[in-house]
């Protein structure tokens, strides 16, 4: 698999903190076992991404792991494009712009 990098918003953020410092004033431990859930279900979305359920539109979520809460996510495809000379994958599975092609289309200067 492609290496992929997760960002967060802002507020999830905020949302995170709270609920891992609510957590740390009632047990140390299970702010550990909180902050070890978000971040399996953090790997979980980065290794398989559509393996979720949609809950709206392009929005999926994945229930942490004995919490009571989710990571709602999207994946951001704007940049899934190749780019090459040749496009020897014919079943790639992301947009191709094979240059080649593109070049022989060109008006003869």
């Amino acid at each position: 698999m492609a290496y992929r990098d997760a960002s967060f918003n802002r507020l999830a953020i905020k949302d995170y903190r709270e609920a891992r410092d609510w957590y740390a004033e009632r047990s140390e431990e299970t702010a550990a076992r909180f902050v070890e859930a978000v971040d399996a279900a953090v790997k979980q979305i980065l290794d398989t991404p559509d393996s979720w359920s949609v809950v709206s539109g392009k929005y999926r979520r994945v229930p942490l792991d004995k919490f009571p809460h989710s990571l709602i996510y999207y994946e951001r495809t704007e940049f899934d494009v190749i780019v090459c000379w040749k496009n020897d994958w014919p079943d790639c599975p992301l947009r191709v712009v094979e240059l080649r092609s593109d070049i022989m289309r060109l008006p003869s200067l």
